[in-house]
């Protein structure tokens, strides 16, 4: 009775960690793992790549979906897809997060999906993941993070994203950035979003605004503007470089007050209270109602196949 409770608990639990896609440790141990991953390690230098994880934190390979299981009467084949990157590549992922700007009586934001971009701190290269990139790398959502050689994405967004990233010039990223606004005369609603664990974008502050901490701390405020709306043609931005180290005293002396007519920019001016009946009555009625509208000009994987017996015996 204790032993077919025991081959019990072992069944279930390699069964629980087989459907979250996780190796089960009761059949593939940590020195079988170590092992084989040496020899792979001499497998792949040959033809240029490494593991991404290294066998130094051989734990986090039991803590990421990289497990596949089939089972049958007598036998249970595990795949394991063990992440891989070419020799010499240490990427960085970076994520584009636009922040909402105000400009008169209208809020503006440069429209963009989500996009992600990954650095390779070695020597400089980057690419662009979005679109159905994200299926595959989009943390929290991906463990892991397989990096395309080429983008898939036909949209504006990556183009945008680069040139911005790149720090372009203002004429190659107005071709494929634009400001998307809305423009409303009683717009008191202040816009709150996080860019950083302890750094947060407000837009349109109100006169009773105010911040309350419970500890005794400094806290740094800057007005920000966007490149595209001031008179600064040659500004060169370095990514990794503090931005607190520029700065102007006076935001007037730059700022380009008729930007409109030169940055490709999207303004709806009108109001809708209740969008459903609002389409539904243009349906109903077949009108056509102007909402004045200025037209715009790697990782890799290999696979490790285990094939255990249900006796628990591995078969080479």
């Amino acid at each position: 009775m204790l032993i077919k409770f025991i081959n019990y608990e072992r069944e279930s639990s390699t069964h629980l960690h087989c459907k979250i896609g996780k190796i089960p440790p009761r059949l593939i141990n940590v020195n079988i793992l170590y092992d084989d991953l040496q020899k792979l390690t001499k497998i792949l230098k040959k033809d240029g790549y490494e593991l991404a994880i290294s066998t130094d934190d051989i734990s986090s390979y039991y803590n990421i979906p990289i497990t596949e299981c089939q089972f049958s009467k007598t036998e249970i084949l595990v795949k394991l897809k063990i992440p891989i990157r070419e020799i010499k590549t240490n990427w960085k992922l970076f994520q584009y997060i636009p922040a909402h700007f105000k400009s008169n009586n209208s809020t503006c934001i440069i429209y963009s999906e989500k996009t992600y971009v990954a650095v390779n701190k070695i020597n400089n290269e980057h690419r662009i993941i979005s679109g159905i990139g994200l299926q595959h790398c989009d943390p929290p959502v991906t463990d892991l993070c397989y990096i395309p050689k080429f983008s898939s994405d036909i949209s504006l967004t990556p183009k945008c994203v680069e040139s911005i990233f790149k720090n372009s010039p203002l004429n190659e990223i107005n071709k494929y950035c634009y400001f998307q606004c809305v423009t409303q005369d009683e717009n008191d609603d202040t816009i709150i979003k996080q860019i950083g664990i302890h750094t947060f974008a407000v837009t349109n502050p109100q006169p009773t605004l105010f911040i309350s901490v419970f500890i005794s701390v400094t806290l740094t405020i800057q007005r920000v503007l966007p490149i595209s709306w001031t008179t600064l043609k040659s500004l060169k931005i370095i990514h990794e470089e503090q931005k607190d180290k520029m700065f102007f005293t006076n935001l007037t002396e730059i700022l380009n007050h008729d930007w409109k007519k030169n940055i490709p920019n999207f303004h709806i001016n009108k109001q809708i209270k209740d969008p459903e009946e609002y389409f539904k009555e243009i349906v109903l009625e077949k009108m056509y109602t102007c909402i004045c509208i200025h037209q715009i000009d790697s990782f890799l994987v290999v696979t490790l196949h285990y094939i255990v017996m249900i006796v628990i015996h591995k078969c080479f």
